[in-house]
């Protein structure tokens, strides 16, 4: 059975982009801001993390939960 990536394995932020990006495609837009607020959450200091930051403001995600 595979094991669930952590925020600590190689590119762990990057596939989490490709996920949110298939959820967005797929139409599950609610989907896509769950994994886009997880890269938030779990690696703050991500390369992309500006990115994630504005795909949420376009998917109309409210960051102060």
């Amino acid at each position: 059975m595979a094991r669930e990536l952590g925020p600590r394995d190689f590119l762990f932020d990057e596939v989490q982009f490709a996920l949110a990006r298939v959820q967005e495609l797929g139409g599950k837009p609610a989907d896509a801001i769950t994994t886009y607020e997880r890269v938030l959450k779990d690696t703050p200091t991500a390369p992309r993390i500006e990115e994630a930051k504005q795909q949420l403001m376009r998917l109309g995600a409210s960051r102060n939960k």
